[in-house]
């Protein structure tokens, strides 16, 4: 397919917070409206495709407020340490739960637990799979007139769900 993808707008705003040259911390939060994205430059091959694209986005995607911390500290002129903390929201749709206990949407797709099989009934217990990232990441940096050297980490955490053949399963098949 020949198309382009616009991608939503975003506002973010940011403070910090600056203690002389021993370090500083810093915010920032950023509202991403995911539903005014759009597509264009469709073909003749592909105009059906695009308009479809366009027509869901909307009803798929919501906005979603992300948020970032950080801190570095200078314990020494040649040391730096720092530490940061993300969350970023899903910009998908929120499923039959709405929004959680803190006002961000977060998409729970249900996820069959195959071990709750009812053969009577057909159908399996299901649990929640939310769509959201959260990382922390530390580091520090070592640093002289001529060069440094930085070392950092970082943990994420999501969950995410991946369907092979999206749609229903039937046991045995």
């Amino acid at each position: 397919c020949d198309y382009d993808n616009v991608t939503p707008w975003r506002a973010i705003v940011g403070v910090a917070f600056i203690f002389g040259i021993m370090g500083l911390i810093s915010a920032d939060v950023e509202y991403v409206d995911y539903s005014s994205g759009s597509f264009r430059g469709a073909t003749e091959t592909n105009a059906d495709y695009v308009r479809l694209l366009n027509r869901e986005l909307p009803r798929g995607c919501v906005s979603a407020i992300n948020y970032r911390f950080g801190a570095e500290f200078r314990p020494t002129n040649r040391v730096f340490v720092r530490a940061g903390y993300a969350h970023n929201s899903t910009a998908l749709a929120p499923g039959e739960t709405g929004p959680n206990p803190d006002g961000i949407y977060t998409y729970r797709a249900e996820l069959a637990d195959l071990s709750t099989y009812n053969a009577a009934t057909g159908t399996y217990q299901t649990r929640p799979v939310e769509r959201t990232r959260t990382m922390i990441s530390i580091g520090v940096r070592y640093r002289t007139r001529d060069w440094f050297i930085d070392l950092t980490g970082a943990y994420l955490a999501q969950q995410e769900m991946s369907l092979l053949h999206p749609g229903y399963v039937t046991p045995g098949a």
